[in-house]
């Protein structure tokens, strides 16, 4: 019996067929358009990995292969872009939890106090986390006992305030007059 194949036709559509993997034999120029189309903007960290295995499977016989290794040096510039950015979105992601942590903390500890907000003001090289009421003052981890709760809090979260850059952590006044005070991380 003879094999059968299976061909398509020039007028089937190939609406729907998806592009294959960039692992998969492809001649060298195949292998650079579909680079190119992996690095198209906006690139992410997984098409820009795609592009370089595309990239790579080109030969260095081929005519192609100083063009893959230019794009190859530009995947390098372009892919640790995407890991910082994706970092420092990771960062203020984080920054922005232990934000609500603290307010969360000090509203509780705070019963009596309506509207307890935070704020993270930069300082130096990194941050200082405010918790800002006009009842706070530069006297507030003097009396009462904010300060054993901050210290506790600071203590728990000690790793996730360094990796997210905060420096200080404390209280001050939503008044010009009222002062702050602060703990060290």
């Amino acid at each position: 019996p003879a094999a059968r194949t299976s061909r398509t036709s020039s007028s089937t559509p190939s609406v729907g067929t998806p592009e294959p993997s960039p692992t998969a034999v492809s001649n060298p120029a195949e292998s650079l358009q579909r680079a190119k189309r992996y690095l198209a903007r906006p690139a992410t960290r997984e098409s820009i990995l795609a592009a370089q295995v595309a990239l790579r499977s080109i030969p260095i016989s081929a005519a192609e292969y100083k063009e893959a290794q230019k794009l190859l040096a530009r995947c390098e510039i372009d892919l640790n872009a995407a890991e910082a950015q994706a970092k420092e979105e990771e960062i203020k992601k984080l920054r922005d939890k232990l934000q609500v942590d603290y307010q969360t903390l000090l509203s509780d500890a705070n019963p009596h106090l309506n509207y307890i907000t935070t704020r993270l003001d930069k300082h130096k090289d990194g941050f200082v986390l405010w918790g800002v009421h006009t009842y706070f003052s530069q006297y507030t981890f003097s009396i009462g006992g904010d300060a054993k709760v901050v210290s506790a809090w600071i203590q728990r979260n000690q790793g996730d305030l360094k990796r997210a850059g905060i420096l200080r952590v404390g209280v001050k006044s939503s008044e010009s007059w009222g002062g702050s005070c602060w703990f060290e991380v």
